[in-house]
């Protein structure tokens, strides 16, 4: 009764709007991670061997940044040996049909997924072998799956028969005698009825016994609930991009990751596929998109850097829930991301936001200044291509220190933006220091880095620029929109759209006509999100709406096709990298509701 109640009730819900009747999703878990809200396990098709697909539970929990994070091989199980089996996925269940029944997994929360099998088996492998594993046994059919530094899980048959394999173990790690441990894995057999059911926890420290009482249905219609419930705070978009839209919002619910270590707010992380952490631009793109209508989600993305901050100004360059990496930075587009959010939602403009982020964002600004202008002439430098965003792109191999010119663009706009914060909190005097700031920043981006046709990045030694470069950072000045004089930007727009750079896809990181254009060479070619967005919010602030709307439509009309990849090839619009990335499908939600959806 419960459980037809329920299903009532997200009829009501879903199927009276054509947006959400469309859940659950669909989605490929080869290239798009199964997952839950606030998880950190996730399923994902794995093809270690050409043409062979295993099913597999990840962990993008702990120090696993950038190793094989693969805990446990999922396989049908019958006969004494795994059984081949189709694997289809939506976003609240997974399947592995086999010839003689079939398995299904479900999230029932962000801690346990939930099984169950009807005519077949299940094999559950380990995969990792971290020192100190340990398996222990806490009742007949439990057992404790303890994984050394990293998470530990619990796997509990609910019904049916289990039985492990392999012996319990602690890794030797003496270096004298190190012992390598065999196989080890539960065998799970159906009932008398053919039918079996059970449940794998994760916990990070202490596990607290869990309720397994909610059904295996209640549970996939709990996870419909709740994407629906996010799908609802999206931004409006136009109908054409409907499907994709809320492929977009499946991508970030469960991309979100709940507090947990260094993870002290509830954010969405860039991928919990290959990048599995949040970089300090990325969190501003999915900050952007949910200021709509979900802000407190969107201030959680936007604060959790602030939160980090260290006594000169910066961030770390990535945080996730064991580390933060320092050295490194990010560029800082906070100001006008921040602006953006601003006028998406009044909520941002209250003294109770303001107040939070004013000395912080005064801090980053001052960061620059401080500790990256080596030559005291007032233009901060890159000293590092991993410090622009973008880590090999061509203007850099003139060498660093880099004067780029995104970076004093994005420093005008934050001062601006400090001004307008400064004079809401009613401190006028601290809001013309500065916009007179800023108007100087102006000055000198364009005296030092415009050389009469185009914005040049200068090595700060002897200002040589590399010549053979056709990158797109030099474009990213337009982000300064009417603040620019309009014989620049009118320069620039006009170049984007006739010299190549802009393709069928969109803005090529790289010019395609250009010597140094490779088709798959990270920010030497391909199309991504940020400088999409960057350029035609810029082009749209300046008044050259309908460049900002043809940027926008070929943008998302690509991703209507390719997906939310990490960035995509120019030419083909293939999807390259890492296939579900956050900022990707967040800036497909922002562009296609300011540029391309009626209002």
């Amino acid at each position: 009764m419960k459980a037809r109640l329920i299903k009532i009730f997200l009829f009501l819900i879903l199927g009276c709007n054509g947006l959400y009747a469309q859940i659950p999703v669909k989605i490929d878990i080869s290239k798009l991670p199964f997952s839950y809200k606030g998880a950190y396990m996730v399923i994902s098709i794995v093809e270690n061997v050409p043409g062979e697909q295993k099913l597999y539970l990840r962990d993008i929990s702990g120090n696993r940044m950038w190793q094989d994070n693969s805990i446990f091989l999922l396989e049908a199980y019958a006969n004494g040996k795994p059984e081949k089996a189709n694997i289809t996925a939506t976003s609240s269940k997974v399947t592995l049909k086999s010839a003689l029944g079939i398995i299904e997994l479900c999230f029932q929360d962000d801690n346990i997924i939930r099984l169950r099998g009807n005519g077949t088996g299940l094999k559950i492998t380990q995969i990792a072998k971290d020192q100190s594993n340990l398996i222990m046994p806490t009742k007949p059919g439990q057992w404790r799956v303890q994984q050394g530094g990293n998470a530990h899980f619990v796997f509990t048959a609910l019904k049916g028969t289990a039985t492990q394999f392999g012996e319990r173990y602690t890794l030797n790690a003496d270096g004298l005698n190190n012992q390598v441990q065999g196989e080890v894995y539960f065998i799970q057999v159906p009932g008398g009825d053919g039918k079996f059911e059970s449940a794998i926890n994760q916990y990070p420290y202490g596990w607290d016994k869990s309720d397994y009482s909610l059904g295996f249905d209640d549970c996939v219609l709990k996870a419909n609930k709740s994407l629906s419930n996010w799908a609802n705070k999206v931004p409006e978009i136009d109908k054409k991009y409907k499907a994709a839209n809320m492929a977009a919002s499946y991508l970030n619910w469960s991309s979100v990751v709940k507090p947990q270590g260094f993870m002290n707010r509830q954010i969405i992380y860039t991928s919990k596929g290959k990048m599995r952490a949040i970089w300090a631009w990325d969190h501003c793109f999915t900050a952007m998109a949910l200021a709509y209508k979900n802000p407190m989600q969107a201030w959680d993305n936007f604060m959790i850097f602030f939160d980090h901050q260290n006594q000169t100004g910066s961030f770390p360059d990535f945080i996730n829930d064991r580390q933060a990496l320092w050295g490194l930075a990010k560029p800082p587009i906070h100001g006008w991301a921040l602006k953006k959010m601003m006028d998406a939602n009044p909520v941002f403009n209250q003294p109770k936001y303001l107040n939070q982020i004013y000395k912080p964002l005064e801090k980053w600004t001052n960061f620059w200044f401080q500790y990256r202008d080596d030559d005291h002439d007032s233009i901060p430098e890159y000293h590092h291509g991993n410090d622009s965003g973008w880590d090999n792109a061509s203007i850099f191999d003139a060498g660093f220190q880099a004067e780029s010119p995104d970076l004093s663009a994005y420093l005008v706009i934050q001062m601006d933006v400090l001004a307008e914060v400064a004079q809401k909190l009613g401190k006028p005097k601290e809001a013309k220091i500065w916009k007179s700031k800023a108007n100087k920043q102006l000055d000198r981006l364009i005296k030092n880095l415009w050389n009469g046709k185009q914005f040049v990045n200068k090595r700060m030694d002897d200002n040589s620029v590399y010549d053979k470069s056709q990158c797109l950072i030099n474009y990213l000045p337009l982000v300064l929109g009417k603040r620019l004089p309009k014989y620049i930007a009118h320069k620039m727009i006009t170049d984007l759209k006739t010299n190549g750079q802009f393709t069928k896809i969109g803005l090529a990181s790289e010019n395609p006509n250009g010597t140094l254009y490779k088709a798959d060479s990270y920010w030497r070619g391909p199309v991504w999100a940020p400088p999409t967005l960057i350029i035609a919010s810029g082009a749209y602030s300046y008044g050259d709406k309908q460049f900002a709307t043809e940027i926008a439509k070929r943008y998302c009309d690509n991703c209507t096709i390719n997906g939310f990849a990490e960035n995509y090839d120019a030419l083909s619009g293939e999807g390259l990298r890492d296939r579900a990335i956050t900022w990707t499908s967040s800036v497909f939600q922002i562009m296609a509701h300011e540029y391309l959806t009626q209002k």
